[in-house]
């Protein structure tokens, strides 16, 4: 019998298909506890595995994993808190942050907070209500939803009385970036903060308001610079309206921050989803309420219900005026449906979608349904890679093994990849490379195999 190989690129736009998993819905098991799953948040995306919050009968919470085959527990009410009493009697539901290691917040037995990592099977507390909130004059009292990139993270905590800031985590040392102290541009007041913010590693992204006005906006910290990029006396790209109010938090991809804005003021209101660089410019309305629903039969968008962004694709969940809801996605100026409203999923009829800001990464978007039969349950989509690139086998020998070769973005990071099974937890690296040009890679290993799949993702 000879070989069977077959190369894909994930960055193929014109080859890009989605493919739709289903982690778990409220007939799976819960792993590592009893019953099965009553309810879920929404889940967040990283290579080759997703991860969700998920609820069960008689106060059952965790974190758990979805592999490509399996759901298994990462943390639940049953997990040991390091440094801390007992084990976790709570853990945030609203945000958490990955990319490779997975960071949350947590309530030990005795009511301590704190903030963890998982790396691996390894669980550390990287601080709790006994560590120093830099510049707040005491010790941290809360943490609320982190944002990964890579060893770093960034977040909202806040501190004694109303204190609230945003920090940086790195290395094992907590850094202020901006907090409740410091001024709102071109304001009478300081910063207030809701919700979480996006962080890419150098740079963070957050909506705030005036303390005094309460006049909001959305900012972004870099290279230790404040700079305000929409706020309520802002006009929407598009529209003679101003923005009257914003849904926090944005995402940040890429040197480009993205966020919800909108005009409630008029009826119907006027809304939609906008993109700036990072330093500050030219807004860019990329879908609003004046923008055709694809298909042509349900007319405009009408509500954004969550989106989220990555270099340069974004996924977001919609309905229009009738309150039927979708899944769509928005890459080189092309919009798609990925999920029609009032359509079939996993054999049942949805109703409503959810999508959190970190819930799209390496091609993978994750997003919570509600069913009418009144299931629920949390799915991700395998929509393709956001650059367009080439990947093709040149040759193959049995006794020497394949050869690859493969063009891409110029300046972009690549990992070539080869599996078996097509299964989303099997794929081992063959090579990582910034591409510069056409490159050809051998795959010694191949060499006798019945059957490899290749693949390009990045980052």
């Amino acid at each position: 019998m000879g070989t069977l190989l077959l190369a894909c690129v994930l960055a193929s736009q014109s080859y890009a298909q989605t493919t739709f998993f289903k982690l778990a819905d409220t007939t799976t098991s819960i792993p590592g506890g009893s019953g099965t799953f009553t309810d879920f948040k929404t889940p967040i995306s990283d290579v080759d595995r997703a991860i969700f919050y998920g609820e069960g009968t008689a106060g059952q919470m965790g974190y758990y994993q979805y592999d490509g085959t399996t759901s298994t527990k990462l943390v639940d009410r049953n997990t040991a808190v390091p440094e801390g009493a007992g084990n976790f009697t709570n853990l945030s539901f609203f945000a958490y942050g990955v990319d490779t290691n997975f960071v949350f917040a947590g309530t030990d037995a005795g009511g301590m907070k704190g903030l963890f990592q998982l790396a691996g099977t390894t669980l550390t507390k990287l601080g709790n209500t006994n560590t120093a909130a830099p510049g707040s004059g005491g010790n941290f009292s809360n943490f609320l939803g982190p944002a990964v990139a890579g060893n770093s993270l960034a977040l909202l905590a806040d501190g004694p009385g109303s204190y609230r800031g945003a920090f940086r985590h790195s290395g094992g040392t907590f850094t202020r970036l901006v907090d409740t102290a410091t001024p709102f541009p071109g304001g009478p007041g300081n910063l207030n903060f809701s919700g979480q913010l996006a962080f890419d590693g150098t740079a963070a992204a957050f909506f705030a308001f005036d303390s005094v006005s309460f006049t909001g906006g959305i900012f972004s910290h870099a290279n230790n610079t404040l700079t305000s990029l929409a706020t309520t006396n802002t006009v929407m790209p598009g529209f003679a309206n101003r923005f009257s109010s914003f849904q926090s938090p944005p995402a940040l991809s890429g040197g480009t921050v993205v966020f919800i804005g909108q005009d409630t003021v008029p009826t119907p209101a006027v809304r939609g989803i906008f993109a700036v660089p990072v330093g500050g410019g030219t807004l860019t309305a990329l879908v609003t309420t004046a923008t055709a629903i694809p298909g042509g039969t349900s007319g405009n968008f009408s509500f954004f219900n969550g989106f989220a962004y990555d270099n340069g694709a974004l996924v977001f969940a919609a309905n229009n005026s009738s309150g039927v809801h979708g899944l769509y996605k928005l890459q080189g100026g092309t919009l798609k449906t990925l999920l029609a409203g009032g359509g079939l999923l996993d054999g049942k009829t949805f109703t409503s979608l959810a999508i959190n800001s970190t819930g799209f990464r390496h091609g993978i978007v994750g997003f919570r349904v509600s069913f009418t039969d009144g299931s629920k349950g949390v799915f991700a989509a395998d929509i393709g890679q956001t650059a367009e690139a080439f990947l093709g086998i040149t040759s193959y020998l049995s006794a020497s093994g394949a050869t690859v070769s493969f063009t891409g973005e110029v300046s972009r990071a690549y990992r070539l990849q080869y599996s078996t099974t097509l299964l989303l937890g099997s794929w081992t690296t063959l090579t990582n490379f910034t591409y510069t040009a056409p490159v050809s890679v051998a795959d010694t290993s191949a060499a006798g195999q019945a059957k490899r799949f290749y693949r390009a993702v990045s980052p």
